[in-house]
């Protein structure tokens, strides 16, 4: 519930109100809670250097999105999305000492999405029969979701939640990859050293002592 229907939800309503610069702002606030909730849930240890590296990305990821804070009820609304994501990366970490990460993700995904069943007709009427729409959503369907979510399980089984959330701060990085190399967006000085210190904070977090 948490990790599907309240996450998407709510993450999509935020973004009705606020730019997506903002949001992923927002969310990058996951990694901060998750660093607590398994602090309390999974006796994972609260290190300086995962509250230095975590802290270091998130500033990256707010040099990289400058957002401008102009709608308190979109924050609010996104912000309900980060405290689920957070919920279900801690709480799912504490199931994968009894399940594997594809019994996991099939079922979080069947019954998460079952607050969305009602909306099911309308929203395949609304496809109108558009291949290119039908494509894009099947691709998000499967590559971004379902084997997202998959690979997900995977490094979390193998990873403290508390170490494993910090690749959460990399979306934007990799959002800025893609959009270069795929839509020949310009790479800025600005985005640059965000994406550095987004980088940086994930290899403090990681590194050995």
């Amino acid at each position: 519930m948490f990790g599907v229907s309240v996450y998407h939800i709510f993450l999509n309503l935020g973004e009705v109100y606020i730019s997506s610069g903002v949001a992923s702002v927002v969310i990058a606030l996951a990694p901060i809670f998750v660093l607590f909730l398994s602090a309390i849930f999974l006796n994972e240890k609260i290190t300086y250097s995962k509250v230095f590296g975590t802290i270091l990305a998130f500033a990256g990821v707010a040099v990289i999105s400058d957002p401008s804070y102009d709608n308190i009820y979109g924050i609010a609304l996104v912000m309900i999305s980060t405290i689920a994501a957070a919920i279900y990366t801690t709480f799912g970490k504490s199931l994968l000492s009894k399940y594997d990460p594809v019994t996991l993700t099939s079922n979080a995904m069947i019954l998460g999405a079952i607050p969305l069943y009602p909306f099911l007709p309308q929203s395949i009427l609304s496809l109108q029969n558009d291949p290119a729409l039908i494509a894009s959503i099947v691709f998000l369907g499967i590559f971004s979701t379902f084997l997202g979510y998959l690979g997900w399980y995977y490094f979390l089984e193998k990873e403290e939640a508390s170490r494993a959330s910090v690749f959460l701060l990399a979306i934007p990085v990799v959002s800025l990859i893609a959009g270069s190399v795929l839509l020949s967006e310009p790479l800025t000085i600005k985005t640059l050293a965000g994406s550095g210190l987004v980088l940086l904070g994930i290899y403090i977090v990681l590194r050995k002592r």
